[in-house]
C-alpha cells in the first residue's frame, strides 16, 4: 500500500462487485477453523439417531499423542455432555462437564460454555460471521482450551430476552514477582495459576425486524497485570443493534472499557445470487477479554482499523466468484495500511467440487500473530486450488496443492503443500490411499480434516503416504487414518475416531 488512495480506488472497485465471503488466511482463521470442527463434530454425534452417543478420537504421533473422548446425552428438554482429554505421554488429564437445559422461554447451562454477546468483542466464540441475535449460549470446545466455567441463562419473553452469567475459576498463568505476565488459552502443570472471575447480564428487545441490547459485564483475577495497561478488576459496557430490511441488513456492536470504544459495523445486502458485505472495525481496546472477537483481525495491539468488503456472487450455474479485499491501519513495523485480497473461483454441483484461491498480501499480518516468520518479500503471493472428482461409480480422487510466494531470489525458501487421495466409496464404508509432500523454510498453517480442529502446523520439509478407512452404519461411526513418513523413519501419525450411539 502506497497511499490511502489506492485503498479507496481498490474499496470502491470491490463494492461494485459486491457480496459475503467467509475465506481468510489460515494463519489469521484458526479460532474460526476451531469453532466450526466442535460444532460439526456435536452435529455427527447428534444424528448418530438415540439419546447415548459416545465418542473416542485417538490421536497418536512421534510427540504429542492423546485421547479425546466424549459423551453427549441428549434428553427431551437438554444435552449432558462429558468431555475428557488424556495426554498419552504425560498422562495429564483435562475434564469437562456441560448441562443445558431448556424450556419453551429458558435457556439453562451449568458447568464449561462459551457466551456470546452481539459480535463477541466483549465476550464471544471465535466465528467472526454476523449474527441472527443480541447473544446466546454455545457448547464448549475442548476442555484443555479455556471458557467460562459456571452458570448461564437466558429468557426470552415475546419482545425481549435478557441473560446472566457467571464464571469463577483458577487458570493457569505466567507469573512473575507476583505479577501476571501472560494467561495462556490453554491449560498446563508447568505454570502457576490465577483466579479468574467474570460476571455479566444483558437485556435485549427484539422488535420485528430490529434488534437492541445492552451489556454490563464484569472481569477480576486475584492479582494485578505486569503490563500497566492491563487491569485486573475491570467494568465492562456493550451495546448492539441490528436492522434488518429488505435485501439489506445493518450490524452493529460498540464496547466501552477504561476509556476506549471499540466498533464493529456491518452491512450486508442481498439480490438474488448476489451478496456483499461491508465491514468497519476499530479495536481500541488492549487485548484485555480472554473470551473476545477483535474488532480488528490483529488484537496483539492497540488502535487497529479494519475496513472489509467481502462478495460472492453466483456468475453460473453451480459456479461462485468469491472476494475479499481487507486494509488493516495503525502502528506497524513499516508504518504503512497492512492489505490483504482473497479471490475464489468455486463450481460444486453436488458431486463434482472444485475451488482455485488466489491471495495477496502484506507480509507483517503474518508477523503479528507468528513472530518467527520472517521473508524477504514485503508482499506475499499464494495460490490454492483443492477439489473433488469422481472418476466412476464409487472410485474418486481428492486433492489439495497451495504454493505461497515469499522469496523471489530462493525458490527453495518458499512454501508448498500437496495432498492427493484417491479412493472407493460404497453407501456405508470407505477406503483412500493418499500422498502428502510438503516444503517450507517457516513454520506454517495448513488445513487438516484430520485433526480436531480442523488444521495443522507444519514445518520443514516432509514426504509421507497415507491410508484412510472409514465404516459407517446407522448407530455406529469408526475411521481409522494411518500416515508414515519416507524421510523419517520414526516419524508417522494414526488418527482413530469411534462414534457408538448405545441407547
Amino acid at each position: 500500500m502506497k497511499s490511502f488512495a489506492n485503498i479507496i480506488i481498490l474499496l470502491s472497485i470491490t463494492f461494485l462487485l459486491g457480496a459475503q465471503y467467509h475465506d481468510e488466511l489460515i494463519e489469521l482463521d484458526t479460532p474460526a477453523l476451531v469453532d466450526s470442527a466442535w460444532n460439526n463434530f456435536y452435529q455427527e454425534l447428534s444424528e448418530l439417531g438415540k439419546p447415548l452417543n459416545i465418542s473416542n478420537r485417538t490421536y497418536f504421533k512421534v510427540t504429542n499423542s492423546y485421547m479425546q473422548n466424549s459423551l453427549l446425552y441428549e434428553i427431551p428438554d437438554g444435552a449432558l455432555i462429558l468431555n475428557n482429554k488424556y495426554d498419552l505421554d504425560s498422562g495429564n488429564k483435562n475434564w469437562g462437564l456441560h448441562l443445558d437445559l431448556r424450556t419453551e422461554r429458558l435457556n439453562l447451562v451449568l458447568g464449561s460454555y462459551r457466551v456470546r454477546f452481539g459480535r463477541g468483542l466483549v465476550t464471544g466464540t471465535g466465528s467472526r460471521n454476523l449474527v441472527d441475535s443480541p447473544f446466546r449460549l454455545y457448547k464448549p470446545i475442548s476442555p484443555s482450551t479455556y471458557s467460562p466455567l459456571g452458570t448461564a441463562f437466558i429468557y426470552q419473553a415475546n419482545s425481549w430476552q435478557t441473560l446472566a452469567f457467571a464464571s469463577v475459576q483458577n487458570r493457569v498463568a505466567k507469573i512473575k514477582d507476583d505479577r501476571i505476565i501472560n494467561l495462556p488459552t490453554t491449560s498446563s502443570d508447568n505454570l502457576s495459576s490465577t483466579q479468574e472471575s467474570i460476571f455479566g447480564t444483558a437485556f435485549g428487545v427484539l422488535k420485528n425486524n430490529f434488534q437492541i441490547a445492552a451489556l454490563l459485564y464484569r472481569q477480576q483475577y486475584d492479582r494485578a497485570f505486569s503490563d500497566s495497561i492491563l487491569v485486573s478488576d475491570l467494568w465492562a459496557y456493550s451495546l448492539y443493534s441490528s436492522l434488518k430490511l429488505p435485501n439489506n441488513n445493518l450490524n452493529l456492536e460498540l464496547s466501552f472499557v477504561n476509556q476506549q470504544i471499540s466498533t464493529l459495523l456491518s452491512w450486508n445486502y442481498r439480490f438474488r445470487s448476489f451478496s456483499q458485505t461491508l465491514s468497519y472495525g476499530q479495536n481500541t481496546i488492549y487485548h484485555q477479554f480472554p473470551y473476545a472477537l477483535s474488532a480488528s483481525i490483529l488484537n496483539h495491539n492497540t488502535d487497529r482499523k479494519e475496513i472489509s468488503c467481502d462478495l460472492k456472487w453466483n456468475i453460473l450455474a453451480n459456479t461462485d466468484i468469491q472476494m475479499r479485499y481487507s486494509v488493516n491501519m495503525g502502528p506497524s513495523f513499516s508504518g504503512e495500511p497492512l492489505s490483504r485480497f482473497i479471490g475464489s473461483l468455486v463450481f460444486d454441483n453436488k458431486v463434482t467440487r472444485w475451488k482455485l484461491n488466489f491471495s495477496q498480501y502484506d507480509r507483517e499480518l503474518i508477523t503479528w500473530v507468528d513472530s518467527t516468520y520472517i521473508a524477504t518479500m514485503p508482499q506475499h503471493y499464494r495460490i490454492q486450488t483443492n477439489g473433488y472428482l469422481p472418476i466412476t461409480t464409487g472410485l474418486f480422487q481428492q486433492f489439495e496443492f497451495s504454493y505461497t510466494l515469499q522469496n523471489k531470489k530462493d525458490y527453495t525458501k518458499n512454501t508448498y503443500h500437496f495432498q492427493y487421495f484417491l479412493g472407493y466409496q460404497q453407501s456405508s464404508w470407505e477406503l483412500k490411499f493418499g500422498y502428502i509432500t510438503w516444503q517450507s523454510p517457516n513454520n506454517f498453517y495448513c488445513a487438516d480434516e484430520f485433526s480436531p480442529e480442523y488444521y495443522s502446523i507444519c514445518n520443514s520439509e516432509e514426504t509421507a503416504l497415507s491410508i484412510t478407512t472409514g465404516l459407517k452404519l446407522k448407530n455406529f461411526n469408526l475411521s481409522l487414518y494411518g500416515e508414515k513418513s519416507l524421510l523419517s523413519p520414526q516419524k508417522y501419525r494414526i488418527n482413530i475416531q469411534l462414534k457408538v450411539s448405545i441407547f
